[in-house]
């Protein structure tokens, strides 16, 4: 101690940057027993003119508003080279070998807990602390402590008041004093995520008010995402009113995948852990008073079900919906309210977030990113499953082979039932519950089941689609499927042998939902989508064609002219009214006039030309010429008509 002196108008400042949150309660910190002389400042001390006014204050013994001593009581001496630094009134004291009396900070730092935050990936710490400022002043902060070094947090949050005294080298007795506190903290673990979690041995599930599947100790997830549980309802009414609720739509083939996936999204993580992946996503699609998304949320909001809300929307950011998708662990994410709209950039960005949205999900991918000095920043990929719900189904056969579609029609709704299930929306909640209980229970067993199961089936219905990707996603739905079924045998709502006609009858539903959904896999190539439109259009009359050497009409329908070999198309005038006539079946034509030319020319379904101006040779996908013979010569999109049939026939 003797290389510690006291540096003459040296005022030293150690401050730390916080991190702001709730703040936290706990146990008293036990402490040994510390018996200290009344104040005696050093002659030193005394003597010193200059020392701040504020010093002054917190060493005058006529300290007005105190704190009760309960508070700084709780707080451990800490051991020094024989010197000891002791939380009094004051704030921190070093007391020297010679019994010199030296106020370091008219501040307290009392380190209450020290939290491990772990959200699965990744993992911090923070304290959790209380400031006692001049002994007038609490103050409960939670601070990380890769921050401890920085500056100015204490200054920050007691504006001003909080400082270190003119001592030498008080920084470093302050900084040991708050290093010996977090040595003999509690320590605490928070998990800040939702789901599945291996902890001590046991695969338990976890959300805000604690973890499914244990009882020996308690623990906490993510603030805000509870399963709320109605006690009054058992686990078989439970299942039986879950199983109920596809009847709020008179097509089972719409409702069935809805009830799987959402028992799937839950499971997710089990899944994985059989080495399968579910990479697909649920598009709830229809017009405007539909219901779909009253629909969506009763199947699919499993937390806070007594509150109303939607966890996503088409107005977030994408940033905003990868920290969603990262958060919501285990469970569905649902992602409201695709729609048409006027405004260029609002269809831009909502349709920019949807593929987004298809790409994460359907590729278990997340946005990559590099700091300033080129290195890799912290990814966070999806970790639950998500649901669109939109009026227009997304064009495209890579992107739609990332999902299921499903076309809520309005009049196929029950909406007694539905109104129903909205009043009473615990009971999905608590069944939830007790399926994840039972999850809990037999993890290593429907582990093992998904393992065995899935190449078999996939295997079987290999041929039925025209995407590996669907194949996948109907096995794993057919594998819930079984799970769900086994649990109400399990619970004796189900008879033992009524299972396998159940699990078939389920299992022919999702394979026709599947089957509809490939055929428009077939029908969403932008040329055939095109080509069919126009074939409709004109064989309806909504669109004519002038025939050339007949009759010319100037009516306003007219998109082109035709002979027995060609047809001439007016290719602006044609390209928006295919557009209109797929809008009004609710989907968006997914690509632009230029794409679909090439399209077109891909099918082999139009004339094209080479340009060899400038030297250089491009391919010009419209003819320029007179077909009419009365007008100058105009640009049009010249189509076999015997190759555009044979297109539609086979399609």
């Amino acid at each position: 101690m003797n290389n510690m002196k006291d540096k003459e108008g040296e005022i030293i400042q150690h401050y730390i940057n916080p991190i702001e949150t709730c703040p936290v309660i706990v146990d008293p910190i036990e402490i040994f027993p510390v018996i200290v002389d009344p104040i005696v400042c050093t002659k030193k001390e005394k003597d010193n003119s200059n020392l701040d006014s504020n010093y002054n204050n917190i060493t005058s013994v006529n300290i007005q508003q105190r704190i009760s001593n309960i508070e700084i009581d709780k707080i451990v001496p800490v051991e020094i080279d024989g010197s000891r630094i002791i939380a009094e009134n004051e704030g921190l004291v070093l007391y020297t070998e010679e019994q010199e009396r030296k106020v370091l900070s008219n501040f307290i730092i009392q380190v209450l807990k020290v939290i491990k935050v772990d959200d699965g990936v990744n993992s911090n710490t923070e304290l959790a602390i209380k400031i006692i400022l001049e002994n007038t002043q609490v103050i409960d902060k939670t601070i990380s402590i890769e921050k401890l070094n920085q500056k100015n947090w204490i200054k920050e949050v007691t504006n001003h008041r909080a400082y270190a005294c003119i001592v030498s080298n008080a920084d470093r007795y302050i900084e040991i004093f708050l290093s010996k506190q977090i040595q003999n903290a509690q320590e605490e673990i928070k998990y800040n995520h939702v789901g599945w979690r291996k902890i001590d041995g046991k695969h338990v599930y976890l959300h805000s008010k604690g973890a499914i599947g244990v009882n020996s100790f308690k623990l906490y997830a993510q603030e805000g995402k509870e399963i709320e549980v109605d006690n009054t309802i058992d686990p078989k009414e439970a299942f039986r009113k879950s199983t109920s609720m596809i009847k709020v739509y008179k097509d089972f083939e719409i409702t069935i995948p809805m009830l799987m996936y959402a028992h799937l999204s839950i499971m997710r993580s089990i899944f994985i852990d059989a080495g399968i992946t579910p990479s697909f996503l649920l598009w709830v699609y229809g017009t405007t008073g539909s219901a779909k998304t009253s629909i969506s949320k009763i199947f699919f909001n499993i937390f806070n079900r007594s509150k109303d809300y939607i966890s996503a929307s088409f107005k977030d950011t994408k940033a905003a919906i990868e920290n969603k998708a990262f958060e919501q662990k285990d469970c569905t994410l649902l992602i409201d309210d695709l729609h048409p709209t006027d405004c260029t950039a609002e269809k831009k960005h909502m349709e920019s977030l949807a593929r987004y949205v298809l790409r994460i999900y359907g590729d278990n991918i997340s946005k990559s990113r590099m700091t300033n000095t080129m290195k890799q920043q912290r990814e966070f990929p999806p970790r639950g499953m998500a649901v669109i719900t939109a009026e227009y189904a997304i064009g495209g056969e890579s992107t739609i082979s990332r999902y299921i579609g499903l076309e809520i029609e309005r009049g196929k709704v029950e909406f007694p039932l539905l109104t129903k299930l909205q009043k009473k929306p615990l009971f999905f909640s608590t069944h939830m519950y007790y399926f994840i209980q039972w999850l809990s229970e037999n993890y290593q067993y429907i582990k093992e089941h998904i393992q065995n199961r899935f190449s078999f089936i996939r295997d079987k219905y290999i041929q039925e689609f025209r995407h590996n990707r669907l194949t996948e996603a109907l096995a794993i739905l057919i594998i819930t499927v079984e799970i769900y079924v086994e649990y109400g045998v399990n619970l004796g709502v189900i008879n033992k042998g009524d299972d396998i006609e159940i699990i078939k009858s389920w299992t022919e539903s999702i394979i026709k939902t599947i089957k509809n959904h490939d055929k428009a896999m077939i029908n969403e190539d932008p040329g055939i989508m095109y080509l069919q439109a126009l074939n409709e259009l004109i064989g309806t009359g909504r669109c004519r064609l002038n025939k050339i050497g007949g009759n010319m009409s100037d009516n306003k329908s007219i998109i082109g002219f035709y002979d027995e070999e060609w047809l001439y198309i007016y290719p602006d005038t044609a390209f928006s009214q295919v557009m209109r006539f797929w809008k009004n079946q609710n989907i968006e034509f997914p690509i632009n006039k230029k794409a679909l030319h090439k399209e077109l020319d891909r099918l082999g379904v139009i004339k094209t030309e080479i340009d060899r101006s400038n030297g250089k040779e491009t391919v010009k996908r419209t003819i320029k010429c007179n077909p009419d013979k009365t007008k100058k010569r105009s640009r049009y999109l010249m189509i076999y008509k015997d190759k555009m049939n044979k297109v539609i026939s086979s399609n």
